[in-house]
């Protein structure tokens, strides 16, 4: 695990295996977070946790996740993130994201999903936006019945 800033954002980054507790002994506050939910989350290839600081320099952070959609190599993003060799172009396909038991409103069915939220990327300038447009047409629908979220859902666990 590593404190790093990437795209001008920053946040702690966890490579794969990694898990929160090692966190705490840093002096950090993490929320109590469901280890069953979050080895199921860490354990979706295209996806590393990320804690990220609820203000800059706060002790108390969130429990979110980085999901990419093109293929990147995430071990190598690990390694270069161990040997602080990373540069923004490794996280540049990569969008902040957040566990959500989402519902669908037209049929009624509820799915563990990774969604974009809102309020990601406080203090960052335009990268939310930047993000969002980046994804427009892969934010996923309804697998039951097609309909729309009303959510920024990136993944089906």
């Amino acid at each position: 695990m590593r404190s790093i800033t990437a795209e001008g954002f920053q946040f702690i980054y966890l490579a794969r295996g990694e898990d929160v507790s090692g966190v705490k002994a840093l002096g950090i506050d993490v929320p109590q977070v469901d280890p069953l939910m979050f080895e199921r989350v860490s354990s979706v290839q295209s996806v590393r946790p990320i804690l990220v600081p609820h203000r800059p320099g706060s002790r108390l952070v969130d429990v979110n996740f980085l999901h990419w959609n093109d293929g990147t190599d995430l071990d190598e993003v690990d390694r270069k993130v161990e040997a602080c060799d990373y540069t923004d172009k490794d996280f540049e396909s990569s969008i902040m994201c957040t566990h959500q038991n989402t519902w669908c409103r037209n049929c009624n069915r509820r799915w563990n999903t990774l969604i974009v939220p809102p309020d990601s990327y406080i203090g960052a300038g335009d990268l939310y936006q930047r993000k969002i447009a980046m994804r427009e047409k892969a934010f996923k629908r309804c697998p039951a019945c097609n309909a729309s979220l009303r959510q920024l859902v990136v993944e089906f666990l």
